[in-house]
């Protein structure tokens, strides 16, 4: 008898070492599983973090307290934006911010906007000559786009003249074998130009993907629109940072009042967040899909390369972390029916020693605590 017990009890423990060892490896494996989401979702904030390109809505907002909104167009093939379109827009969206009433800081501006069409040109300098790709920018245009000055200046809106260009690094050095060139003269399909400043393009990895091939040249579109033979060359894009009243106030006002045509309107208030990749990743299919011809500049390519990414690690967060979280429901719902079931057995005592100790009190209260019953 004595040995079938010894032989039960020994049954017993090893059955409880083998249910302790699963659950001992079940813990670890969510654990880790817990530890990949949680690394997916700081490698999306290290992407948002890394990524370069174009100033985002807060940076525009400073320390002012207003929510801004910043948008972009880029317009289609068959599309003929012009600066009389734009100076229209600028004029109703005045209007609107005034009936806003919106207070501002002193100095600051309830908007700031830019517009760039893109062509191509022959460029000749000290070394030679190369074909480049012409960046014709208008408004604050560099406010948005901060690219790294190697020397001299960025073009702005308040220049009075118009015969400043900017080059980038590549075609700095191929034309003239340096990047300190302010001042120097360059010539852009024939006609004169002053080296006003040098930059270098964003390095991150989306930029560097993105990037077109080629070099890069800035000028004027007022100034570019003056070499064409219509003088009537169409924007190609249009970017816009204002303060907004309410949520979603400046893409409505957009889309009634600015002349879209056949481009696309992108938001880009929340697209450097968690809850822009997740975005990007509810709309996986569809982002694909083009409906009319247009271009996409090399920051856009690169934010969407970024937002793509971000994405497929939101993905991978969602997934790794299924496993850990059911298990955390399934353990607290045994954890509830367990208290339940632990309270529903003593509640009862509990509750009939506290009306006992209630009656003695009582008794002890009228006859003192020496008294007899």
């Amino acid at each position: 008898m004595r040995k079938e017990r010894s032989d039960f009890t020994a049954a017993v423990g090893g059955e409880r070492r083998r249910f302790s060892r699963r659950g001992l490896r079940f813990l670890l494996a969510n654990a880790v599983l817990a530890l990949a989401s949680m690394g997916f979702l700081l490698a999306c904030l290290f992407l948002l973090g890394r990524q370069a390109g174009p100033r985002r809505a807060a940076e525009f907002a400073g320390d002012s307290g207003i929510e801004f909104g910043k948008l972009s167009v880029y317009m289609g093939a068959g599309d003929k934006l012009s600066l009389g379109d734009i100076y229209s827009f600028r004029k109703a969206l005045l209007d609107k911010m005034s009936e806003a009433s919106l207070e501002l800081p002193a100095g600051g501006s309830s908007f700031v906007d830019a517009w760039c069409a893109f062509g191509s040109a022959r460029a000749s300098g000290g070394h030679g000559s190369a074909e480049v790709t012409v960046n014709a920018v208008g408004g604050e245009f560099f406010f948005f786009h901060p690219l790294r000055l190697k020397s001299g200046a960025y073009l702005c809106e308040d220049d009075v003249m118009d015969d400043l260009v900017v080059l980038d690094r590549e075609l700095a050095w191929r034309l003239y074998g340096g990047d300190d060139l302010v001042g120097l003269t360059i010539m852009v399909n024939d006609r004169p130009f002053l080296i006003g400043g040098v930059v270098e393009r964003d390095r991150d990895f989306a930029s560097r993907r993105a990037k077109d091939e080629g070099n890069q040249l800035f000028m004027s579109y007022s100034a570019w629109n003056a070499m064409s033979e219509d003088r009537a060359t169409p924007i190609d894009c249009y970017e816009l940072a204002a303060a907004q009243p309410v949520k979603g106030f400046l893409e409505g006002f957009m889309k009634e009042k600015f002349p879209l045509g056949g481009g696309e309107l992108v938001n880009d208030s929340q697209r450097a967040s968690l809850g822009g990749a997740w975005s990007a990743l509810r709309q996986f299919g569809e982002r694909s899909m083009r409906r009319t011809a247009l271009r996409y500049p090399e920051w856009e390519n690169a934010a969407r390369c970024i937002e793509d990414w971000c994405a497929l690690c939101v993905a991978l967060a969602a997934l790794f972390a299924v496993c850990p979280a059911v298990s955390a429901l399934v353990a607290l719902g045994f954890g509830l029916v367990r208290l339940r079931k632990y309270l529903s057995a003593k509640l009862p005592a509990l509750a009939s020693a506290a009306v006992d100790r209630a009656h003695v009190r009582r008794w002890e209260r009228l006859h003192g605590k020496g008294g007899e019953g």
